[in-house]
């Protein structure tokens, strides 16, 4: 069983696997709407080809919130529709979390349970549906990389 439709299962979560969505348009997607209005001559910037697309904030090539800033931040957004996408063979999937009561705790316990039963999927990507926002959990936590929290300079676009 894929590890998160496991956590989804025992959330009472909706959530379909994406089959039909490409992971590297999706992401292309997403380095556009979080990373590409940022990009400043002299700057290094992480390859867009890299696994650890994460790396934009860590390098504060992107300004975004970290660690309890991130959560603080985060706490703020009300639940609804979200993309989740793992870096790894772990299914992308579309969560509707609208019903959900307790969103950042929901997201807490989706940290740890990545961290301790998703070891496929430790770095993992939240895209809200219209890419508003992004949280990003990273294999790289314990160390102090993680989890970010960032929202798009443009909320307007199409998919």
């Amino acid at each position: 069983m894929d590890v998160l439709r496991e956590f989804f299962e025992r959330h009472s979560l909706p959530a379909e696997p994406l089959v039909h969505v490409r992971k590297a348009k999706l992401m292309r997607d997403w380095w556009n709407a979080f990373a590409a209005p940022h990009k400043q001559p002299g700057l290094k910037w992480p390859d867009i080809s890299n696994d650890s697309l994460w790396e934009i904030f860590s390098t504060g090539c992107v300004p975004c919130f970290e660690g309890e800033a991130a959560w603080d931040a985060f706490s703020q957004f009300v639940p609804g529709r979200l993309i989740i996408v793992p870096d790894s063979r772990c299914s992308m999937y579309d969560c509707d979390a609208t019903g959900c009561a307790d969103f950042s705790a929901l997201i807490q316990d989706l940290e740890n349970f990545l961290a301790t039963e998703g070891t496929d999927c430790l770095d993992t990507y939240l895209i809200d549906i219209d890419f508003r926002w992004t949280w990003a959990f990273t294999h790289e936590t314990s160390w102090s990389l993680g989890p970010y929290f960032a929202t798009a300079e443009h909320e307007t676009r199409s998919h």
